[in-house]
């Protein structure tokens, strides 16, 4: 097989494995989430929004994207940025990189 052809094979399945992973943390993230750490404060997250409630009442609703495991919240003109210690289907764990504050929640 012609050399070029083989590369391109292996950085076309490189990144089939790239977008299956982060398409399946996307996935994981999406839905309810309730803080360990305050059980007045939880988080919806969407596919574009992570939306802040408190006591039951939206607070913020902000876009994000994401980069391996960077969430990149758009808020007032700035960016916030966590890092995501744990994913799954029933935890979430991140850490705010200003301050380095963990933020534990679990699946509503």
């Amino acid at each position: 097989m012609n050399k070029k052809l083989i590369i391109f094979l292996i950085l076309l399945g490189l990144l089939a494995i790239f977008l299956f992973v982060n398409s399946n943390q996307e996935n994981l993230l999406i839905g309810k989430w309730k803080s360990l750490d305050d059980s007045n404060y939880s988080i919806e997250i969407t596919k574009d929004k992570i939306i802040d409630y408190y006591s039951g009442e939206i607070v913020s609703e902000d876009y994000y994207t994401i980069n391996k495991n960077i969430i990149r919240v758009a808020f007032n003109e700035e960016f916030l940025e966590y890092e995501i210690l744990e994913l799954s289907k029933e935890k979430l764990s991140l850490i705010y990189l200003l301050t380095g504050k963990t933020l534990n929640y679990t699946k509503n």
